[in-house]
């Protein structure tokens, strides 16, 4: 195994950069949260089903005279305007506090971009406009989503994009964010893995975790969905996933 940081005295923890994506149920939040300090922005309120021992933070989330206790590391995100609040002060002014951030869905989130701009111009959908037009407001769209990604890359904590997945008639899966928004997003990550939930043959479910785009040389390899187990397969690549656990 070869350590990095002992070749390059100025490398830095190295932070992941992962996108989980399944269909639902599958167990993506629950493998996410098992990250180091982990804080999630959470689009569809899917974590109060959490059951787990993780103890609350408190952060200041600019809402009105209200400084709350993060309830099991959750920030439910409402809207488009208070992400991007979030973004540009709570989450810079409160880095300390979390190791891993969260964001379930992506899905969610890039709808409330849309939405925001669509708003803006007093439209429904931006499909329904002229040719120019919507294309006009389909870059309006991208470039402010892109942008608040590039900020969370420039975090510089781990980062856990979940999302889901559809099937093609191909029959292959891919995320259901598309496009130029994928395409970003794919540039982001270190990993995409795909997380699945099976039936042994005893009857028992297991959740099972398949890395596919990855850096780490680690195409089509299936591990149990932990996070030690992740961890454990980046490091026997050679690449050491040096961060302070929880």
């Amino acid at each position: 195994m070869i350590d990095f940081k002992q070749q390059n005295p100025n490398f830095k923890d190295f932070k992941i950069k992962v996108g989980l994506f399944g269909e639902p149920m599958t167990g993506k939040t629950f493998l996410a949260l098992q990250f180091p300090k982990p804080l999630v922005l959470s689009t569809d309120g899917n974590y109060k089903h959490f059951k787990g021992d993780l103890a609350a933070i408190k952060i200041d989330t600019g809402k009105t005279n209200h400084v709350t206790d993060i309830h099991k590391r959750e920030m439910l995100v409402d809207g488009w305007t208070y992400f991007k609040y979030l973004l540009n002060k709570v989450l810079i002014e409160e880095k300390d506090k979390f190791d891993t951030l969260i964001i379930d869905l992506a899905d969610g989130l890039y709808d409330m971009c849309r939405n925001y701009w669509n708003e803006k111009y007093k439209i429904d959908y931006e499909g329904d406009l002229k040719n120019y037009d919507k294309a006009d407001q389909y870059n309006r769209i991208t470039k402010d989503f892109n942008n608040a990604i590039t900020r969370l890359e420039n975090l510089n904590k781990n980062l856990v994009i979940i999302s889901h997945i559809m099937e093609l008639e191909t029959g292959e899966t891919k995320p259901t964010l598309r496009g130029k928004i994928w395409d970003r997003i794919t540039r982001l990550i270190d990993a995409e893995i795909i997380t699945t939930c099976e039936e042994t043959k005893e009857g028992n479910t297991q959740y099972v975790s398949t890395f596919r785009i990855n850096r780490f040389g680690l195409k089509n390899t299936r591990i149990f969905s932990t996070y030690e187990n992740i961890k454990n397969q980046i490091n026997n690549q050679g690449l050491v996933l040096d961060i302070n656990e929880r």
